[in-house]
């Protein structure tokens, strides 16, 4: 995929598995394929752009942030910076768009009911709702001016089987943000609220079908989110990308290496470090070995884990390094200290710390607490156990 569309809302459940969750295990069906989907296409493609909405962001970047996911969302934006970008349409080719897909709503409500219906009896959706709600919502209304589309009302109103001017007074209430916090804390929640649930989902679902009319118009790619799957276009022929098991197993390493920091941020650091040292090394053709389509299973296991031992993924937290170059550096300090007693007692033994301790400040030592932590965690063993610790394979028909 040389150039192509992400979902933005796999972008969010993918920063929502690493920041709302103590561990891996607590992560969703949805999560475990959004964090695994887009790590894989992270590590194999330079240009990737998020799929635009039909509505424009009122604030574009947070300017006072009301949530950790957004702020992280907005961190791993930066720190990936033009591997991952927010996408400017041409004002032609969005509202062509715009137009096709306001068309087929009105003219196929029934198939978008029915595309509704089927998503929310799909495993993974019950623990996506919930999330939305709680962890979504207060943002989402603040950098797009309300939980669904006002481009959109009429024809959503005619899927909800609701009347037009009923929903435009819900969807005014959806921009008042100390309301919407209140639904996401679970406080007044009454039929206002459900309707409005009805709608933020109905919404999110059917704006997966503009996403497709535009990578259509600009003939580019899409990787949609699973909650989208349901309302895309019937596809009548295509070409098969069969992703190595070696890059699955790769992105499960980088993904539950990010688990291993406590801090939502740091964890965000972490992957967007290991993401930019395999997508470099990768563009470089320093892994060719990972395209290689030939190992499976416990072989194709075995290459991710040599290639991030090759690559110096970090597999531990930040923190580590830190607290072993201190160790280092005492140890080394007291050494030489000791070495001044044999000199003469007491100034040799100052003159030994200052000397220790001033050249690893100057920058003298080399970076031993990094050498350590890789020593003590950059091990098959360990690496092992960031491929297994949950299942992450993704099939796609």
């Amino acid at each position: 995929m040389s150039y192509g569309f992400i979902d933005s809302a796999s972008i969010m459940n993918m920063i929502s598995a690493l920041t709302c969750h103590k561990s891996c295990k607590e992560w969703g069906e949805w999560e475990w394929r959004s964090i695994t989907e887009v790590t894989e296409m992270l590590l194999l493609h330079r240009l990737l752009r998020i799929a635009p909405s039909p509505s424009a962001s009122s604030l574009g970047r947070l300017e006072a942030t009301h949530n950790t996911l957004y702020t992280c969302y907005d961190l791993a934006c930066e720190q990936l910076g033009r591997i991952v970008e927010d996408t400017l349409i041409d004002t032609k080719i969005q509202e062509s768009a715009k137009k096709v897909f306001k068309d087929w709503l009105l003219n196929n409500v029934e198939d978008a009911k029915g595309a509704i219906t089927e998503t929310k009896q799909e495993k993974g959706y019950p623990h996506w709702e919930q999330w939305a709600i709680e962890h979504a919502w207060v943002d989402h209304s603040y950098r797009l001016n309300g939980l669904f589309n006002a481009e959109i009302m009429d024809e959503l109103a005619l899927i909800l089987n609701v009347k037009s001017n009923d929903l435009k007074i819900l969807w005014t209430k959806t921009t008042d943000l100390q309301q919407v916090k209140d639904w996401s804390k679970g406080r007044n929640l009454d039929s206002d609220f459900e309707l409005i649930r009805d709608a933020f989902i109905a919404a999110t679902i059917l704006r997966g079908r503009f996403h497709d009319f535009i990578a259509s118009q600009m003939q580019w790619q899409i990787v949609h989110h699973p909650i989208r799957q349901h309302i895309l276009i019937p596809l009548t022929e295509g070409t098969e990308y069969r992703i190595p098991e070696a890059v699955e197993y790769l992105a499960q390493i980088i993904a539950n290496s990010a688990m291993e920091e406590k801090n939502p941020k740091d964890r965000i650091l972490c992957w967007t470090e290991n993401i930019r040292l395999a997508q470099e090394a990768y563009c470089q053709n320093i892994i060719p070995e990972i395209l290689n389509p030939e190992p499976r299973q416990r072989e194709a296991r075995d290459l991710a884990i040599k290639i991030a031992k090759k690559l110096q993924i970090r597999v531990y937290r930040r923190s580590l390094e830190n607290q072993l170059e201190w160790a280092i550096v005492l140890g080394t300090t007291l050494a030489t200290s000791l070495l001044g007693l044999w000199i003469v007692f007491p100034w040799g033994a100052l003159a030994g710390g200052v000397i220790g301790a001033g050249a690893w400040i100057s920058g003298i030592s080399k970076p031993w607490g990094r050498r350590a932590a890789q020593a003590l965690k950059l091990t098959t063993g360990h690496l092992r156990e960031l491929t297994t610790s949950k299942p992450g394979r993704i099939v796609r028909s």
